[in-house]
């Protein structure tokens, strides 16, 4: 590897990998859920499985993490319709395939159909009726122009980022009597997104030249400092992670799935990430491993929305007659090619509906 890669920031390489992050938060997500244990029987075994599969619970903050750099860089290349449509266009085949399997599966009516896709049942019953993300990151896109309007004409955006935290304590706490607990899940997920949106700032403003750069922190320069600090976030992460999942150490009421130490262990793991796939890149098998990912990574969207309807699709039928390493080979395996193939159906489809209105233009 040349001395140029070496040196290379940590920054430019959240950019170059981020969709390998994208793919193991949706394994993550596809192992929290459907996961089937392996060492029944084994007290002590199974004992550090649950601990360990309790704790793998940050996939959905890695993806809104990964939201908020990537729409840094959509903001400033669409304007506000075209940025608006490219985002709904994205979640709208998965949604409403989704939605119809489980529907045709479980028997909603119409109504519980609409109700569902639209987001309405998320805001108005319970988060959990119907693939709580979608309707969760659909809210961020609508309201991020706006934002963003504010954010990027600020003095300094590190300081805004961290005026923006302080303000979102203050309505969170301040709000646990006017808000579902439920819907924490979804608020609790709002710092992880901002911090996103400050770390696509940052890699922006690192391809400009030093004097123009605002907002923004030399990664580079406190390049031992920051490693440290990642240290520190993912083992006192995975400290709280413990304490709060199997001793019900809340920090802070509420403290839905695990607000505080999922942000200490998605940052410090993202960037813990990227560093490893830029030194799997040197080697033949490392780059099949950076691949790997980076396949789910693709469509990992689709992966997560096809995951829960074929899980409880599946599950019944599989646990009677298959011991559990199979089950999870078999699952991971139909849910894999479920996924690609409503990927395909989505990238293709509007592949082609661009295509005709170029060609009708």
């Amino acid at each position: 590897m040349d001395s140029t890669k070496r040196t290379r920031s940590v920054l430019s390489l959240l950019s170059q990998y981020r969709g390998i992050v994208m793919g193991f938060a949706a394994l993550t997500i596809v192992y929290f859920h459907e996961w089937q244990y392996l060492f029944a029987g084994h007290d002590r075994l199974l004992r550090l499985e649950e601990v360990f599969h309790r704790s793998i619970i940050f996939g959905p903050d890695l993806f809104f993490l990964m939201s908020g750099v990537g729409l840094t860089f959509a903001m400033r290349k669409y304007k506000l319709l075209p940025f608006w449509g490219k985002r709904l266009k994205r979640l709208a085949i998965p949604t409403l395939v989704a939605a119809l399997c489980m529907a045709l599966t479980w028997h909603w009516s119409l109504a519980d159909y609409l109700k569902n896709v639209t987001g309405w049942n998320f805001y108005a019953h319970s988060i959990y009726s119907f693939l709580w993300f979608i309707p969760a990151i659909l809210t961020l896109y609508l309201v991020f122009p706006l934002y963003w309007r504010f954010y990027s004409r600020a003095k300094n955006q590190l300081v805004f980022t961290l005026v923006a935290l302080a303000v979102w304590a203050a309505i969170s706490y301040g709000g646990t009597h006017l808000f579902r607990a439920d819907l924490y899940g979804f608020i609790n997920r709002v710092p992880i997104f901002l911090t996103g949106v400050q770390l696509g700032w940052m890699t922006q403003q690192e391809r400009l030249p030093k004097a123009e750069r605002r907002g923004t922190f030399d990664f580079q320069k406190n390049e031992s400092l920051f490693w440290a600090v990642m240290v520190v976030f993912f083992v006192a992460g995975a400290v709280l992670s413990y304490l709060t999942n199997q001793k019900e150490l809340y920090l802070g009421v509420p403290d839905s799935n695990c607000r505080i130490p999922n942000y200490l262990l998605s940052v410090s793991l993202t960037f813990f990430i990227v560093k490893a796939c830029e030194w799997l890149d040197q080697f033949a098998a490392g780059k099949w491993v950076v691949k790997f990912f980076g396949f789910y990574g693709i469509m990992s969207l689709e992966f997560y929305a096809i995951q829960e309807w074929l899980g409880g699709l599946l599950l019944p039928h599989l646990q009677p007659h298959l011991p559990n390493a199979v089950i999870n080979l078999v699952l991971l395996a139909v849910i894999t090619a479920a996924g690609y193939a409503l990927w395909a159906l989505n990238h293709y489809f509007w592949k082609g509906t661009d295509a005709l209105v170029k060609k009708r233009s």
